[in-house]
């Protein structure tokens, strides 16, 4: 889905102002606390993006208001505010079939490699100097 040229569909739904949830930050994990206190911290923040509700339950379709296409750019590619960041190379970050992905993967090994040897060659001159550290 990540890389389809087609219309992001939004599923709308309502549950109870009470209803117990996992709110948190895509990269800072997740706090227990109920639906409408996520909602207000949610828009009590200056930057609301990677922010996620996470319901730990099916909805039913009796809560379903409403399905529809996504209006406007939603998301991003890595993470918030990447633009002018080199992407992550690692495995974990950079899924095979990525457009851009080999080149990518490949600078990433280079300087993991020259960090090994630049390490390995730190470690040598401790060790010769009779430095244990």
């Amino acid at each position: 889905m990540k890389w389809r040229r087609q219309p992001m569909i939004g599923v709308y739904f309502r549950i109870p102002d009470d209803e117990p949830v996992r709110f948190g930050h895509y990269f800072r994990g997740w706090v227990p606390m109920r639906a409408a206190q996520a909602v207000a911290a949610i828009r009590a923040e200056a930057d609301p993006r990677g922010f996620q509700i996470i319901l730990g339950r099916s909805i039913p379709p009796k809560d379903i208001a409403r399905i529809a296409p996504v209006r406007g750019v939603i998301g991003w590619r890595h993470k918030p505010d990447a633009h002018g960041q080199k992407p992550c190379g690692c495995p974990a970050c950079m899924a095979r079939g990525e457009p851009g992905g080999v080149k990518i993967r490949r600078a990433w090994e280079r300087a993991e490699r020259e960090a090994d040897e630049a390490w390995a060659r730190a470690a040598a001159s401790r060790e010769a100097a009779g430095d244990p550290d």
